[in-house]
Order: structure tokens, then C-alpha cells, then sequence
């Protein structure tokens, strides 16, 4: 996915069906959630667009007021199997776009270190504050 410009894609009403008992997964039919994938260890990252993110373990685009847009990595899901998303990319905010584009390797390094943020909250899953430390993760 380096040096191509970024792109966004829903996840369809199939995968939302096959995990429809996830709690953590974000679900609005009426206005459905754009995901940036980034692939890592032959796994694929659907990283969710937001808008009213108000913690750290995000890519924050846009600030209005108390809350900002941007990409929530605290909502990730794991994709196993390409059906799962929209056959036509998803558009967003121009303006969004572009600083996410711009910004798109940066934004690779910072979902990884969530990652390893991520794996070392799950050794200690009780621990206070790792309780807002989590990827839906499926298989």
C-alpha cells in the first residue's frame, strides 16, 4: 500500500451480520463508517473515520470544539477475507482527505505502535488503564 494514495472503503452488511455480538464494532446503516486498511504480518487493519474522537490512540484530522475527526484506532477491526468490504472506495471530507493522504506513512507508524501498545495492555487486560486498549479482532 506505500507510495499509492490513500483509500477508504466500507465494510459490508455481511461482515456486520457474521459480528453482529461484537459490541465494540461501530455500526451506523444509515451512515456507515469509512475504514483506511493497512496491512501488517498478512493481516489487513480497518481503521474507522470518526468524528467526535476525544482520546490519544487516534490520527485526529479535524478539531471542532471539545471533540475532533480522524482515524480511531481503539475501533480497528481485523479483516479476514476481502468480501467484507464495499466494492467502491468510500469518500470522504475533502479536507480530510488530503491531511490523511499527506500523512498516510506517518499514520502506518503510529497504528503499529498502537499495535504494540495494544499487545502488552493485553498481558495485564485488568489493569485499569489498559481497559481502553482494545481491537476487535476476528478471525
Amino acid at each position: 500500500m506505500k507510495n499509492k494514495s490513500i483509500t477508504f472503503f466500507y465494510l459490508t452488511h455481511k461482515f456486520y451480520n457474521k459480528y453482529k455480538n461484537c459490541k465494540e464494532i461501530l455500526y451506523k446503516p444509515k451512515r456507515p463508517y469509512a475504514v483506511h486498511l493497512i496491512e501488517y504480518n498478512n493481516l489487513i487493519f480497518a481503521i474507522p473515520i470518526r468524528s467526535n474522537i476525544t482520546h490519544e490512540f487516534s490520527y485526529k484530522t479535524i478539531k471542532e470544539k471539545n471533540k475532533s475527526k480522524g482515524l480511531d484506532f481503539t475501533k480497528t477491526v481485523i479483516i479476514n477475507d476481502l468480501k467484507y468490504l464495499s466494492k467502491q472506495p468510500a469518500r470522504i471530507n475533502q479536507e480530510e482527505y488530503l491531511k490523511l493522504d499527506k500523512n498516510r506513512h506517518f499514520i502506518e507508524k503510529k497504528m503499529l505502535s498502537y499495535l504494540k501498545i495494544y499487545k502488552k495492555a493485553l498481558q495485564k487486560p485488568n489493569t485499569n488503564k489498559n481497559q481502553k486498549k482494545y481491537i476487535a479482532v476476528f478471525s
